[in-house]
């Protein structure tokens, strides 16, 4: 009698326990990988990131280099830079290129009541 009472309150509990771990393998594995191959990819994935921050650090080298070396051999005159520019603008020119100012409401909001 003991037993019975026992066994008939376990079996559903087992039962909905085995078809959890049935529903969980259809979706994944249930069991985890092993450790070393996630180390592995990890110190793979690490050393990749290394070599691309290296990569990264020369380009901005050689780019602030570059930079210094232009900066170093310009010998530009602004005035003669912009001298010819000026004259091709006019007024006109620009007030062409702005949007046209919204439309005016035809009757002016009413303010809200406050309570």
């Amino acid at each position: 009698m003991f037993s019975k009472k026992y066994f008939s309150r376990l079996l559903p509990f087992f039962a909905t326990f085995l078809v959890g771990i049935f529903v969980a393998g259809l979706f994944g594995s249930i069991w985890g990988g092993s450790f070393q191959n996630r180390r592995a990819r990890h110190f793979s994935e690490d050393r990749q990131i290394r070599a691309e921050n290296e990569q990264l650090r020369e380009e901005v080298q050689r780019l602030r280099s570059e930079r210094m070396n232009f900066k170093g051999h310009r010998h530009c005159d602004r005035s003669a830079f912009w001298s010819d520019r000026e004259s091709t603008y006019s007024d006109s020119d620009v007030r062409d290129l702005l949007p046209p100012p919204p439309p005016i409401p035809a009757y002016p909001a009413s303010p809200r009541a406050i309570r």
